[in-house]
């Protein structure tokens, strides 16, 4: 069950665990203390991508770890939780502000830092501009380029 935790975790996937998981989860501080364990376990293993959940902050001391802020404009983010959730317009926009004060709050809670600043990341990339698949290329040939210094 362990893995299964770990896994879901890494994967952003927490609510959809402990909605088939058979034990209380951990809250606040707990919670963060269980993540962020396992952030480190995960990286002490080898190469992983991990989204949120301060892995920025809990991994700050490890050499190699690349820290990747992405953004998109109000209006592209809209959309994706438009077709993402099948809200209407007005609906996604309310979803988007509550999860980004979520973000922001979680964010600066645990890591003292400003969400979404350039201070807290080495690169700052933006989705409506770049694309999807562009970010993924560039981020896949710094790893590389990393990897064979």
């Amino acid at each position: 069950m362990a893995d299964s935790l770990e896994a879901n975790l890494a994967m952003g996937g927490y609510n959809d665990f402990m909605a088939n998981a058979e034990f209380y989860a951990p809250v606040g501080r707990d919670l963060y203390a269980v993540q962020s364990a396992i952030i480190k376990k995960l990286a002490q293993k080898g190469s992983c991508v991990i989204v949120g959940r301060c892995a920025d902050y809990v991994l700050k001391d490890y050499p190699g770890c690349i820290n990747v802020f992405i953004c998109a404009s109000k209006e592209d983010r809209k959309n994706r939780v438009m077709d993402k959730y099948h809200l209407s317009e007005r609906k996604a926009a309310e979803k988007m502000k509550k999860i980004d004060r979520e973000r922001k709050y979680y964010y600066e809670t645990y890591s003292g830092k400003e969400w979404g600043s350039i201070q807290s990341h080495q690169i700052l990339m933006n989705s409506s501009l770049l694309g999807k698949e562009k970010i993924v290329e560039y981020l896949a040939a710094l790893y590389k380029e990393q990897q064979e210094e």
